[in-house]
């Protein structure tokens, strides 16, 4: 049985079965064209997500941010002080989606050679 009371232990240990988990993704497809294309999507596809929800998180702020002014505090700062928050908060997101894609998807081959993505 594992003990995972120092976090070193731990990291070590999930990074490895990181590794060994993108070692059978890469397994599955046929050449290093089919990996390094694998990466680029998964990837692609974990920063699309977090720059939407972006957009979406700074337009609800720009509206909080406008009521603030009306309760006497500075909009422009209250703004900034909030997107710089969310900005971090995505940043966060996307690489732990990013992961998740790279290591959670399930790839099938389809009869014309070509291979399908299902993203978690």
């Amino acid at each position: 049985m594992l003990h995972f009371n120092d976090a070193h232990i731990l990291e070590s240990f999930l990074l490895q079965m990181a590794k060994e988990r993108l070692a059978k993704q890469f397994a599955i497809l046929q050449d290093d064209g089919q990996c390094v294309y694998f990466q680029r999507l998964a990837i692609l596809k974990a920063l699309d997500n977090a720059w939407i929800e972006q957009v979406d998180a700074l337009q609800q702020l720009k509206g909080v941010a406008q009521q603030r002014s009306s309760a006497q505090h500075d909009p422009v700062y209250e703004y900034q002080k909030e997107a710089r928050r969310t900005f971090a908060k995505m940043r966060a997101d996307f690489a732990l989606q990013a992961m998740r894609n790279l290591l959670l998807s399930i790839l099938t081959f389809q009869s014309d050679g070509t291979v399908e993505v299902q993203y978690p």
